[in-house]
């Protein structure tokens, strides 16, 4: 099937790309790091779980959306995905062959990072807290490579997907109750926080993991709908490449 072609070439062409290997690896265990240095900087106090596992979550986001929108601007512009196009490959083909081939860089990066937090923080969960901890983190990673997606086809340069980095992030931080508690914040912001992933999975980790209100993410309805998000990005995305290309 050419989904499944167009997944394998695009993880042969990811496992072939050394430096976009170690930079999707070695980025977030870097800024992981030095959040380690900042929350070992706050009064003994502070809760550090609260921000510290939902601020993992948030750069295992980042790095997705961004890794995946910028690859895929450079397949735009050295022509492989006009040539697929001219090949008779559908679009939803393209996009979800896309989609499966940096899913499987984002398991690995979930994997990894969740393993790396882990040690260097000493995490005091159980097996099944972990586990939940790391289907929520990777649902958002899978998430963020359709985001991803779906802010490439407004970008015709690596230097167009800029502009989309602090409207993506920005939002992330601050409306998804990660910094701020979602009931302090303005009416208008409340509302605007439905549409940010990471207010699902803040939502997801809060209860799941860090306060276990839930013992079971799938009685969650954050969990379907942070996934929701995700599959009506890629429908989404399917009608802006159609119009962009």
């Amino acid at each position: 099937m050419n989904i499944f072609w167009i997944a394998q070439r695009v993880l042969k062409q990811i496992l072939n790309n050394k430096r976009y290997i170690t930079f999707s690896i070695l980025a977030p265990i870097l800024i992981i790091y030095f959040l380690k240095i900042f929350l070992d900087s706050l009064p003994s106090q502070i809760n550090e779980n609260s921000y510290l596992i939902p601020f993992i979550a948030f750069v295992m986001h980042f790095i997705g959306f961004l890794l995946c929108a910028i690859v895929l601007v450079q397949e735009r512009t050295k022509g492989t995905l006009q040539r697929m196009f001219i090949s008779n490959y559908k679009k939803y083909e393209v996009i979800i062959g896309y989609m499966l081939g940096y899913m499987f860089l984002g398991t690995i990066q979930t994997i990894i990072v969740i393993s790396f937090s882990n040690i260097v923080f000493s995490l005091k969960y159980s097996i099944s807290s972990l586990t939940m901890l790391f289907i929520i983190v990777w649902v958002l990673v899978c998430t963020s490579v359709m985001l991803g997606i779906f802010i490439s086809t407004f970008a015709r340069t690596e230097a167009e997907v800029i502009p989309f980095i602090p409207v993506i992030i920005l939002p992330s931080i601050f409306l998804s109750g990660i910094v701020i508690p979602i009931d302090k914040l303005p009416s208008w912001a409340q509302s605007l926080s439905h549409i940010i992933p990471m207010y699902y999975a803040n939502n997801l980790l809060q209860n799941n993991v860090i306060n276990t209100v839930n013992s079971n993410i799938f009685s969650d309805s954050n969990f379907y709908s942070l996934i929701l998000f995700g599959l009506v990005l890629i429908v989404v995305a399917r009608f802006t490449l159609i119009d962009t290309e």
